[in-house]
């Protein structure tokens, strides 16, 4: 593989990156509907399909890419930019929303302390980047073993919420303490030809399970798909809760690791888009709301077909406009500070 010409990264990462932003931007152009009467099973069933993996995949890359931070840290020093960088994002990114808020609704709610929407990420970002040194210290076995035991047990905890996106961050933490142990070497496995079969395998069943078959748990359970809130908010009991989490804990590593067989390894039109995806998950949820709010939906959501074309085409458009290089470079400026 040879790399990029910005940032001397692997073409391939960028590659990776560039199709999970465009699935973030698509599972969040589709989510507002999801309350619509007239949108049919269809499209949740599709929507639910995306969000099985796409947040996942992505923290499973951010994982991947915060080696260095740890590099860093074991030779006694800290990237305090990196953090001051995520947290400088958080406070700006809930503070536009807010004021889109304000003047979509009339009303103004800044809580600083609370998060359901996209700016959680900055925040879990500082939370994962604070505990990866730990992790790293005792090795990826007991790390990825202790990750997986933390998701699965402290959602039993009926007090786990969207407070400090605690709920997400450990809900999710598997994911990105697996990306940061992830070897390079192993995608010389999983990009065999025979990988790619069963890729492709792995693909069309989620698919037909989501789509077609148009699972029920996956209405009853979505805490399991957004990740925000203990098990009691399923009104099941905990064993039940616990293996599901397991199925979907298996399902979204599956589907992880068919796109990374998938994802070309050459460069493309699109590649540079995974050099500028912060920028993109700041900037698409707030034209999307304005879109949503100002009735830009409406038109399109009496066929599913139709709706979903125009979902498709706003999703690229999102990805295009927000990769703008001064746009991206803006976003970054809080990570250049010295501190």
């Amino acid at each position: 593989m040879k790399n990029s010409v910005e940032g001397n990264r692997l073409i391939y990462w960028d590659n990776l990156k560039a199709i999970l932003i465009f699935c973030v931007c698509l599972g969040h152009v589709l989510l507002p509907v999801l309350q619509e009467e007239i949108v049919g099973r269809a499209i949740h069933s599709l929507t639910f399909f995306v969000y099985s993996f796409h947040m996942p995949a992505f923290i499973f890359v951010s994982g991947f890419f915060s080696k260095s931070y740890v590099k860093r840290f074991k030779n006694g020093t800290v990237q305090v930019n990196k953090l001051f960088g995520f947290l400088c994002l958080y406070f700006l990114f809930k503070l536009i929303n807010s004021v889109k808020d304000f003047f979509i609704s009339g009303v103004f709610i800044f809580d600083i302390l609370r998060e359901e929407a996209a700016p959680w990420y900055m925040l879990g970002m500082v939370w994962w980047l604070l505990m990866i040194p730990v992790f790293a210290q005792i090795g990826a076995r007991k790390a990825i073993s202790a990750a997986l035991l933390f998701s699965l047990f402290v959602p039993l905890w009926d007090s786990l919420s969207n407070y400090l996106v605690s709920g997400r961050t450990i809900n999710w933490l598997p994911f990105f303490v697996a990306g940061y142990f992830f070897d390079k070497r192993l995608l010389e496995i999983i990009k065999r030809r025979k990988a790619y079969i069963i890729a492709a395998v792995i693909i069309l069943i989620m698919a037909y399970l989501f789509i077609y078959k148009e699972i029920d748990y996956f209405y009853k359970f979505n805490t399991l798909v957004f990740a925000s809130q203990s098990y009691a908010s399923m009104n099941q009991r905990k064993i039940v809760c616990l293996i599901l989490k397991i199925l979907f804990l298996l399902g979204s590593s599956a589907m992880i690791l068919a796109v990374m067989t998938i994802c070309p390894t050459k460069e493309y039109w699109f590649t540079y888009i995974g050099q500028r995806t912060l920028g993109i998950y700041i900037g698409h949820c707030i034209v999307r709301d304005i879109v949503f709010k100002a009735g830009g939906y409406q038109p399109f959501l009496s066929n599913h077909f139709v709706f979903l074309a125009f979902s498709i085409i706003l999703s690229v458009v999102l990805v295009i406009v927000f990769s703008w290089k001064p746009f991206n470079d803006f976003v970054k400026l809080p990570f250049t500070i010295k501190i």
